[in-house]
This record gives structure tokens, C-alpha cells and sequence, in this order.
């Protein structure tokens, strides 16, 4: 970077030399002018230039990846949508055999000891099965694997009577094929059976379902047709879209919408695009087969369209740069540290050297403003026996710099039971800082450290209000350094656990609390937020409001899953009023927005 402003700094200074001549006596008197424009040409539209066009070029691809992605989300409806349906038909299953047990219901008569000694209840039986067709709005049979007996809506078949002359199959293989799978069909809780023969072609997909019937829970097989129609039960509006089926190897192909060249799957294969679902449950893979022309269409006229509007773009923003710069010419002062970033580093460097004696670099210490003025000192201040909310401390600091003129920082040692202010003093003199902090400390008592002069020295004045602190109250057991014995070490360390949990229980059960930060946990344990940062950054291994993110992203999505409440109250649950950043953030964790979450994974 620094080669790079020194070639700007030549190239610009040469080219206002260039005009320094009484040729152009407008760009002599502008030297300043000029030079900030060749500056804005050589790092803000050159760059801009380049950047313009990679992401010119880029915009195809990304409309393209954006087609993609709205066609895999059609396949993962087309999943969803078939999830539901087995789940419809299970159910309905179920029900023929719940029902069958009813003595005043039509299906007691789906038993074979009924129907095979009196004719009469074929009647009762095709009855009953239309009702559970008409109910479920699907075509469904009732087979009798003892009496090969098959009941539909309309008639009573044999088993192969049924295959040929309801379900019109001639073909042997597929026959064979229907009719095992009734022998199969007993060993699993449900089976698919599958005549078509590839893609693009007409067949049937059978689900047949083994239950138990009447009060002998006779073996009895419900089963389910789907055929071509299927797609369009399911309401989707992509009917020129290719849907297939496949169980979770690719070795059986169960179901094909037939839609796109039907003629020639070999053509329909090359000529497109594929998105698969993998449905690990039930062991199938949906497919969606795509034409290319589908994804591109009318996404040349897009993109020249665009093409234009950016050159006329780029040409006014050309126009305004440029406006910009003659009208305010003026050097801009740049400011680029944050304030609460530095009084955080500050903080860290004071503990580190208020603990370990850790020096402060003193270029470091200039910048942060921890140089005291000329002839000045430091001092350490210790708080004992009260807790001071941040507010409380920020005022009294302000008193400090507006009374006394001293620049004071104040922070807490975690696990020790007092607070730290160290200032930086004008002078030796300390007169006026116990007569402003009487009246604050109340209850509690305080220590004021012998005046260093080094920064490197607050250590000693630190350790010092330590020490007269021990001298006043001869149980206190406070020092700057470790603990020493083996008992001291273990209380210390029952203490900060202690501690650790009883900030996190106050955060658990606060997090849905809309006003829940750091300064709100801070004032309650009357604790700095720098040290309930550090809680969480090095006990806990996670930041603060990533831990309370976390905490409110659960809860959003066990209330989306396990109740009906609406999008809004379930952020107002979660401590999160602002619906559309709830939104965002629930995106961001989960994938998708809260609506279609709950659509999708909701029982």
C-alpha cells in the first residue's frame, strides 16, 4: 500500500505541475483541485471501473444460479408435497382399520368370514371402499390375501383380474411384478411398486399398506394408485417440468410425471438440468428435470438491458463525482478508531498491567491516551464493598474531569470483589478525590494508592490499596497475587464457577428479554461489561451476543414447530420485537425465513 501512495503521489504531483504553467492559468490557480481529482481517478474510479465490470460479467451467472436455486426449491416442494401425501394415505389406512372394528360402522363388514359365506357383503364391502375413495379423493383398494378377494369402488376382483382388466396391464413382467409385491408388502409397514419403464413414459405407482381388520385383526392389504394425474393433485403450477421419483439408489425408477419428451428421454436428458432431493426417511430421491432454455429464458433481454442502464449509470456517477470534487475541495479530516474499541483495548492493557505487571508500550500508551500531562503522575483507587452500576462510574469519572481535571478509567477485577479506578493526575497532589468519593462509596470503604510516575509502577499503588485494605480489616483475605495455598486455590476456583453460573443463569433466564446487553447484565452483578465479555469469550468459549442469538434462535424454532402463535408474537417471545430482523436472523441460522420453516418441518 504504501509503494502504491507513493507511485499516486508522483503520478498526481506530476500531472499538476504539468498544468502549473500561465497556459492554463485556471488549472495553476487550482493546484490542490487538481490533484484531487487525479487521486479520485487513480483509487476511486479506476477501481470502481474494474469492479463494475467483473460484477457486469458476474450478474449472468448469479441470475443463473438464482433460477437454479428457485427450481431446487421446486423440487423440494414436489417432495414435501409427496411426504404429505404418504402421510394422508398412512393415516387413512390406519382409519379402514380402526373403523373395521366398529360394529356400527360400513367397514364392519370387511372381513373375509362375512363376505365368504354370504355374498351379500361384497356390497357392504365395495360400499365401504368407496366412501374411504371419495373421503380421500384417490383411488384405493381393499385386498383379502386369504380369499383372494380385491375390493374396489366399483367391483370385486381376483388379484390378476384386478391387474388385467381394472389397472389394463398386459404386460407380463408388470403383472408379476403387482401381484408379488402383495407378498411383499406383508414383511414391511409400507411398499411401493412401480410400471413405469423410464422416464417420460406412462405408468402406475401402487402404495400398498398391511393392516389388521375387524375384531380378529384379520391380514388385509390397503393400497393406493397413483398415475400420470398425480402431479396435478399436488397443484403445481410447472406442469411443463419433468417430476420423477427414484428409491435412494437410483435402481428403480417409481414414479415420472411425463411431461417433457416423453418421446425421447435420451434428448430430455442432454438438452437439461437435473435437482435432486434426497428424502433419507423413506428412502426415495425427487428429481426435477429442467430444459435449459427454461433456466436462460429471457434472461438475455435482462441482462442487455442492464448493460445499458449501467454505462448511463456509470456516466452519472461520473458526472457526480466529479461535481463533488470542485465543489468541496476542502481537505476531509478522517477519523478512523472507534471509541469504545479503544477505551476496550485501554481496559486491557490497565488489567494486564494492574495483575501481571505486563508493560504498556509506550507509543501504544500515547495513542490511548494513557501519557499523563507534564509533570504528572498516576494513582490507583480501590472501591471495596459496593457495586456500582456503569452509569455510577461514567458520572463520577466525569466529575474527576470536569472538578479536578484528571482522566480516570475504571474497570473491575472478575472474581474479586472490588473495582479499580486508575487516573492520571496533573500533579502529585490528590487533594478533592476523597472528598468526591465519601459521599458515592456509602456502605463500602475505599483505598487510594500512593501517586507513580511511571505507568508501569500502577501495579505498586494498586498493590498497596491491597495491602492498607488488609491492615483495616484483618479477615480480608484480598492480594494481588494467586492464591497460595491448596485451600485458598480451590476456593477461588468454587468462587469464579460460582460466579460463571450465576451470570449465565441470570442470562438463560433473561435472554428473551428485549433490553437484555451487557450493560444490564454488568449493572446487576455490578461487574464492568468488559468483564462479562471475558465470562463468556474465555469461561464459556462463545461471545455474548452470539450465546444470546443461539438462545432465541432455539426458542423461535421450538414455538414455530409446537404451537400456531404467529411470526410476530414469536419475536416478541424471543426478546426480538423487530419482525423483519428476527426474519433475517432466523434466515441466517436456519436457511429459509420463519413461514416456510414452519410449512415445511411442521408435524
Amino acid at each position: 500500500m504504501k509503494i502504491l501512495a507513493s507511485i499516486a503521489g508522483r503520478f498526481t504531483c506530476t500531472g499538476a505541475e504539468a498544468l502549473n504553467n500561465s497556459t492554463f492559468p485556471f488549472f495553476s490557480n487550482r493546484r490542490y483541485l487538481m490533484r484531487l481529482a487525479l487521486t479520485a481517478v487513480v483509487f476511486i474510479i479506476t477501481p470502481l471501473i474494474a469492479w463494475f465490470s467483473i460484477v457486469f460479467y458476474q450478474s449472468y451467472n448469479e441470475i443463473i444460479n438464482a433460477r437454479e436455486d428457485y427450481y431446487l426449491e421446486i423440487t423440494r416442494s414436489f417432495g414435501v408435497s409427496f411426504q404429505r401425501e404418504i402421510a394422508e394415505k398412512l393415516a387413512t389406512a390406519i382409519q379402514i382399520s380402526v373403523d373395521s372394528r366398529d360394529s356400527r360402522n360400513d367397514s364392519f363388514a370387511l372381513s373375509s368370514a362375512l363376505f365368504s359365506q354370504n355374498a351379500y357383503y361384497y356390497t357392504e364391502c365395495i360400499r365401504a371402499v368407496a366412501q374411504y375413495s371419495k373421503l380421500t379423493r384417490s383411488r384405493l383398494g381393499i385386498y383379502f390375501p386369504s380369499e383372494d378377494s380385491l375390493f374396489t369402488d366399483t367391483y370385486k376382483f381376483s388379484a390378476d383380474s384386478f391387474i388385467a382388466n381394472y389397472l389394463n396391464i398386459m404386460d407380463s413382467e408388470a403383472a408379476t411384478k403387482i401381484k408379488n409385491s402383495f407378498i411383499k408388502a406383508h414383511e414391511q409397514s409400507l411398499y411401493f411398486v412401480s410400471t413405469y419403464p423410464e422416464m417420460g413414459s406412462e405408468g402406475i405407482l401402487l402404495l400398498v399398506i398391511p393392516i389388521r381388520l375387524g375384531l380378529q385383526r384379520e391380514s388385509a392389504l390397503v393400497f393406493f394408485i397413483f398415475n400420470d394425474s398425480f402431479i396435478d393433485s399436488l397443484y403445481f403450477s410447472e406442469k411443463s417440468l419433468e417430476f420423477c421419483i427414484f428409491d435412494s439408489h437410483y435402481n428403480e425408477l417409481l414414479y415420472s410425471s411425463g411431461v417433457y419428451f416423453p418421446e425421447n428421454p435420451h434428448q430430455m436428458l442432454a438438452g437439461s438440468r437435473t435437482f435432486i432431493i434426497e428424502d433419507g426417511a423413506m428412502g426415495l430421491t425427487y428429481t426435477t428435470i429442467v430444459p435449459f432454455d427454461r433456466i436462460t429464458s429471457s434472461l438475455n433481454n435482462f441482462f442487455e438491458a442492464m448493460k445499458n442502464i449501467g454505462i448511463i449509470a456509470f456516466i452519472a456517477l461520473i458526472f457526480i463525482i466529479a461535481s463533488m470534487i470542485y465543489i468541496n475541495y476542502k481537505p476531509i479530516e478522517k477519523y478512523t478508531n472507534e471509541m469504545s474499541k479503544r477505551e476496550q483495548l485501554t481496559m486491557d492493557l490497565l488489567l494486564g498491567q494492574l495483575l501481571y505487571g505486563i508493560p504498556i508500550p509506550r507509543n501504544e500508551a500515547e495513542q490511548l491516551g494513557l501519557a499523563p500531562p507534564q509533570g504528572g503522575c498516576f494513582c490507583v483507587i480501590v472501591l471495596f464493598g459496593i457495586q456500582l452500576s456503569i452509569d455510577d462510574l461514567t458520572n463520577l469519572r466525569s466529575v474527576f474531569s470536569s472538578n479536578l481535571g484528571v482522566t480516570s478509567y475504571s474497570t473491575d477485577i472478575l472474581y474479586r470483589d472490588h473495582t479499580v479506578i486508575v487516573c492520571l493526575l496533573p500533579s502529585s497532589e490528590m487533594t478533592g478525590i476523597k472528598e468526591y468519593l465519601e459521599p458515592v462509596i456509602g456502605e463500602g470503604h475505599f483505598e487510594i494508592g500512593p501517586a507513580v510516575n511511571q505507568l508501569i509502577n500502577i501495579k505498586d499503588s494498586y498493590e498497596a490499596c491491597l495491602k492498607q485494605d488488609t491492615e483495616m480489616n484483618s479477615s480480608a483475605k484480598l492480594s494481588a497475587d494467586l492464591p497460595r495455598s491448596k485451600l485458598e486455590k480451590d476456593h477461588a476456583n468454587q468462587y469464579a464457577q460460582d460466579f460463571r453460573d450465576k451470570i449465565l443463569k441470570f442470562v438463560e433466564d433473561q435472554f428473551n428479554n428485549p433490553q437484555l446487553g451487557l450493560k444490564l447484565v454488568a449493572d446487576h452483578f455490578g461487574i464492568s461489561i468488559y468483564s462479562v465479555s471475558r465470562v463468556f469469550n474465555n469461561e464459556i468459549g462463545v461471545g455474548f451476543s452470539e450465546f444470546i442469538t443461539a438462545k432465541r434462535m432455539a426458542l423461535a424454532q421450538s414455538l414455530l414447530l409446537s404451537t400456531e402463535k404467529g411470526i410476530v408474537e414469536i419475536a416478541s417471545a424471543v426478546g426480538m420485537p423487530n419482525v423483519n430482523y428476527f426474519s433475517r436472523l432466523f434466515k441466517s441460522f436456519y436457511g429459509t425465513i420463519p413461514t416456510k420453516y414452519r410449512n415445511e418441518w411442521q408435524p
